[in-house]
């Protein structure tokens, strides 16, 4: 594990390295360990609270995709279903009053002459939305609750004063990465296959930046967006709701609720191609197929350290334990170019 944070440090390509990584990591049940141990090192070094997890870091790709990669049936349930149906029933939920006509065929002035129905339709659909999401804590993944439960606990430790970070922690990667995106873009996470139409796109769009900002746990005061502000009594009406969910994915009855199998990922094994033997409730065929995507990846992590060996040597800290793993890893790695019949540059 020493050797895959070394590496998470200095590589050039960062989402060639998360895809990766993050993938054996997540085979290998030594994700979460892992992306702790990042979350906290990212934390230690954020200065100002308010930016926590807000930019984009190895840290927060590598969350954001192993979330993506052990979601897909949780989000289906939870909001995927409620899409489908927002795009048959094909109702207006338009509020801007720039983008809405009047009988004259002339756009709105004002909020306030917003049709009702379109407030009514739009706050049924966010109803909707943030009921289910608040609902699915009963069936949220395991493996990123242990991670929340660590993130939260490294966050309040780190900003005691600040009584709001352990919402504002989880929501970074729940609603800014996962929740939000899936509502706003449903086709790339996957839930629909169908192209939407303007209206769809624009509903959807409204109601991402609706469980956004009541994620963010403030009511809208935006000059730009005035038009949002109709939903402020909603979105004041879920904040409690939205506190009580993060806190119960962020608790964990027992910590490693997935034992790490170690039998693959070990760099300090030459042989780490080697069969595993555990897996007797699979087919053979599945089996194979598992083995020679994972020896894929490996061979794809090979080419990562080999191109950014230096990047890695020159981003050490130089403390004892950086440069034993870094000896390790280079020795590792010359033997594997030369097994594999690569010359040394």
């Amino acid at each position: 594990m020493d050797s895959v944070n070394l590496l998470a440090k200095a590589v050039d390509s960062k989402d060639e390295a998360v895809r990766e990584i993050i993938t054996i990591l997540n085979e290998e049940n030594l994700a979460v360990p892992f992306l702790s141990n990042q979350c906290k090192m990212e934390i230690s070094s954020t200065k100002v609270c308010e930016t926590l997890f807000r930019g984009t870091s190895f840290c927060t790709k590598s969350v954001d995709y192993f979330m993506k990669l052990i979601c897909k049936n949780y989000l289906e349930d939870t909001v995927g279903l409620i899409i489908k149906r927002i795009i048959k029933q094909h109702k207006n939920c338009e509020i801007d009053p720039k983008k809405l006509l009047d009988e004259n065929g002339d756009y709105l002035v004002d909020s306030g002459q917003v049709p009702e129905e379109n407030i009514e339709n739009l706050k049924e659909y966010a109803r909707l939305l943030l009921d289910s999401i608040i609902a699915s804590f009963e069936y949220f993944p395991e493996e990123l609750s242990e991670l929340f439960n660590n993130i939260q606990s490294y966050a309040i430790k780190e900003f005691p004063k600040f009584k709001n970070v352990r919402f504002s922690c989880i929501s970074a990667f729940i609603f800014l990465r996962l929740f939000s995106p899936a509502i706003l873009n449903p086709q790339l996470f996957g839930l629909i296959d169908e192209n939407l139409k303007r209206k769809e796109v624009r509903t959807l769009t409204l109601l991402s930046k609706f469980v956004q900002q009541t994620a963010n746990l403030v009511e809208y005061n935006n000059s730009k967006e005035n038009y949002m502000n109709v939903l402020n009594d909603l979105v004041k009406e879920y904040i409690p709701s939205i506190k009580k969910f993060i806190n119960s994915i962020s608790q964990v009855q027992q910590k490693s609720v997935m034992k790490p199998k170690k039998s693959l990922f070990n760099f300090g094994n030459i042989n780490i191609f080697k069969k595993k033997t555990n897996d007797c409730n699979i087919p053979i065929e599945e089996k194979e197929k598992n083995q020679a995507n994972l020896e894929r990846r490996f061979s794809s992590v090979h080419r990562l350290i080999n191109r950014n060996l230096d990047n890695i040597k020159k981003a050490m800290n130089n403390s004892i334990e950086e440069i034993r793993t870094f000896q390790k890893l280079k020795k590792v790695i010359e033997e594997l170019n030369e097994k594999a019949g690569i010359k040394k540059k």
